[in-house]
Formats: C-alpha cells, structure tokens, sequence
C-alpha cells in the first residue's frame, strides 16, 4: 500500500484493473454462464433478428463491453497522472470519461429489461452512433454514416420494431429505448453525488473558467506588473479523491451489472470492492 492520499488512491486504481482481470479470466473471457440471463436473452435474440444482424443481443453487449474496455484503460492512466507531481488538469479529464461511460454502459446492462427492450437500446445506439459520425465534416464519411443508417432503418421494417423520428423524418431511437442524456443516466446510476462530479469535471474538460480557476493557487505576481496575478495547479488531494471515488464507483458498479448478467462468481470482485471502500474510508471522513 502506498503512503498519502494519491498514493491510496494509486493503489486502489491498480487493484480495480487487477481485479476486473482476474474476474474475466476466471470465467474464461467471454461466454456468460449456462442459464445467466445474458445466455437466456441470447438464446432468444433469434427473435429479433434482422436482415442485417442475427445476433442483436450480443450487438448490444458488445456496445457495453466496449465501454467498460474503455473504461478499465482510464485507472491506469490515472495512476500515471496521480504519480508525483500529479496532473490535476490530465486527471480530472480522465475522471470525467470514465464517470460518463461507465454510466453508458450501465444502462446497456439494466437487468430490469426484456430481450425485445435489450435489443431496442442496442439499435438506439447504433442509430445515434451512425448520426454522430455523419456530423464529422468529411463527405466521404457522412456519405457513409448516412448509406449505413438507411440500411439499419430499412432492415428493421420487417422485424416489428418501431423506429421514432423527428418532424423531419430523421431517426431518433427504437420504440421506447430513447437513450438518456449523459446528465439523466449518471443521475440514475449515481445519484447527486454523481452529478455534481460530472458537472465539476466537464467543466475542466470543457475549459470553463470555474473549472480551471478553482484548480489554481496564487504564486505571485509579475515583475513589473503588480495587477498580473502567477498562478499555478494546486494538489488538493481531498477533491481529487472525491471525483476519484466517484468515477471509481462508477466503473464497479457497471462491471457488477456485467458480472451479474453473465452469471459469473463475483467472490474475488465483490471481496476486492470490500477491502477497496475500507481503505478509501478514511480519505472521505477527511474535512473538505
């Protein structure tokens, strides 16, 4: 274990990576257990299938798996940022990420959804993936996001889903699986606490004065010019531990969905999540 706070913090970061591997590794990678509910809603995504997607089921947890990917590379990133002197502007950044897709993918493994709502919210995504690429200003590309989409949506017309659009005729999402904004699903997940990390953090990432400012320390002026204030990154660990926390809490709970989904033990994991809130405990009963 290593000694002050961001040194807690690097040991807890570490230790989530280790431990999401090992749970993975354990279960063999990939297949989720014989009658987990992920295996039942396989089974069944035959059903929902279209002309151009036999397996929607899996599509949808292939979009979750994704993120959780994603998510599981930002710890260790933090542990670099996090290592003396720490990058407070780097770290909030990453923070921010892994709050915001870990939520994402959170709500892609609701276990309170049927296969038919499961395979919904996987083409809500795929729909507002394909409108997200075609707003990348190259022709080539939004002559292809737009080409795939069409398909999608035709592809669909025969498989009794519904897909809402605008006034305009443009897709939104399928039958009820509107995706909830990054605000809705992180409130869901999280609670206030979530939110106000996510806000605070999108605030540095967006270089919004408040989130910079409230980073900062005075260190003098400018010689010569007395009303010309130096500033520099200031190492509040407290704050820093807090988003942390959250971001971390973020993440586990995702993965929990994953595990449980797939009928995976969760012996190691949920020990690991113990041991992980038990030595992080003393950092929150701190004064802010």
């Amino acid at each position: 274990m290593e000694d002050g706070v961001l040194g807690v913090l690097r040991t807890v970061l570490d230790g989530t990576v280790e431990a999401v591997g090992r749970t993975i590794a354990d279960h063999g990678g990939f297949d989720p257990a014989l009658g987990s509910p992920a295996a039942r809603e396989i089974a069944e995504e035959s059903n929902f299938a279209s002309p151009l997607n036999d397996h929607p089921v899996q599509t949808t947890y292939s979009v979750a798996l994704m993120r959780l990917g994603a998510g599981i590379d930002h710890p260790q990133s933090l542990v670099r940022l996090l290592e003396e002197p720490p990058n407070i502007f780097g770290s909030a950044g990453s923070a921010r990420t892994v709050i915001e897709t870990s939520a994402r993918a959170w709500w892609l493994l609701d276990p309170g959804v049927d296969t038919r709502t499961r395979v919904a919210r996987g083409l809500s995504e795929r729909i507002a993936n394909f409108k997200e690429q075609g707003r990348i200003p190259i022709p080539a590309i939004q002559a292809h996001s737009k080409k795939r989409l069409d398909r999608l949506v035709h592809g669909l017309a025969s498989t009794g889903f519904v897909v809402t659009t605008n006034r305009k005729g443009i897709p939104l999402h399928v039958e009820q699986a509107a995706i909830p904004t990054a605000i809705d699903v992180i409130r869901a997940q999280l609670g206030d606490k979530g939110e106000v990390a996510y806000r605070d953090l999108s605030a540095v990432a967006h270089g919004t004065q408040h989130g910079i400012v409230t980073r900062l320390e005075r260190v003098g002026t400018v010689a010569g010019h007395p009303d010309i204030t130096l500033m520099k990154p200031r190492v509040d660990e407290v704050p820093i531990a807090n988003n942390i926390g959250v971001a971390l809490l973020a993440l586990w709970e995702a993965f929990d969905r994953r595990f449980r989904i797939y009928g995976w033990g969760r012996s190691y994991w949920e020990a690991f999540q113990i041991e992980a809130k038990r030595t992080l405990q003393p950092i929150y009963l701190r004064d802010t």
